[in-house]
């Protein structure tokens, strides 16, 4: 019984510019200009399971101390031909969250998918 089969399936990069527009409930619109990094990768550790993972970094190109960090990294185990089961896990963070919101979230979701 093979316990571990490590094959990269996949592996993505990529660079963007993003601009962003912030609109408040109160005060003035800002605009920020963002540079965004990314790296995406699967691995398919067994012929039913795989690691997927997506991850972005985002700094403000005017204030670099300013960035974002976001990671999912999804186990998706497939139980047969119609059943999936995944475990998702996320990480967000934001050096420069406005009032009152915190600068780290967290999401764990489990899922079981049919296809038909």
């Amino acid at each position: 019984m093979q316990v571990l089969k490590s094959d990269v399936e996949k592996v993505r990069l990529g660079v963007s510019y993003l601009r962003e527009r912030g609109t408040p409930m109160e005060g003035e619109q800002e605009m920020n200009s963002r540079m965004s990094g990314g790296v995406d990768f699967t691995i398919k550790l067994l012929d039913n399971v795989e690691l997927l993972s997506k991850n972005y970094y985002q700094p403000n190109i005017e204030n670099i101390g300013d960035f974002r960090w976001k990671t999912n990294l999804s186990l998706r185990i497939t139980i047969n031909s119609h059943f999936l089961f995944s475990l998702n896990n996320t990480f967000s963070y934001d050096s420069y969250p406005k009032l009152d919101i915190p600068e780290m979230d967290y999401q764990l979701i489990n899922s079981l998918s049919y296809s038909f």
